[in-house]
């Protein structure tokens, strides 16, 4: 989910016309989600956030690449990605 997330945020940011939109959406924010990912949420690193907290930083990420899907890119795409990151969220947490 987390692959799917950054390319969806990297088709949102070249679908912006100004140039450093389109550098900041489509290549800034997705590096930085991999590197915080990378660092604080996957399940071997070192300095994994606990569950809660986890959590939080998923509904986060998760919503803004849905909110941005949605406004900038495609709808239709941003329902399906709400619900099988929704679903995916459940499982994982068992909520």
């Amino acid at each position: 989910m987390e692959i799917i997330t950054d390319v969806l945020l990297i088709m949102t940011g070249l679908s912006f016309s100004n140039p450093l939109l389109k550098i900041t959406f489509a290549g800034i924010i997705p590096v930085l989600l991999l590197v915080i990912w990378a660092i604080y949420m996957a399940p071997k690193s070192n300095k994994r956030l606990p569950e809660a907290q986890r959590l939080v930083v998923e509904i986060i990420i998760f919503g803004y690449t849905t909110i941005m899907t949605w406004l900038f890119f495609a709808p239709t795409v941003a329902l399906i990605y709400l619900v099988v990151i929704t679903i995916n969220t459940y499982f994982d947490h068992k909520l």
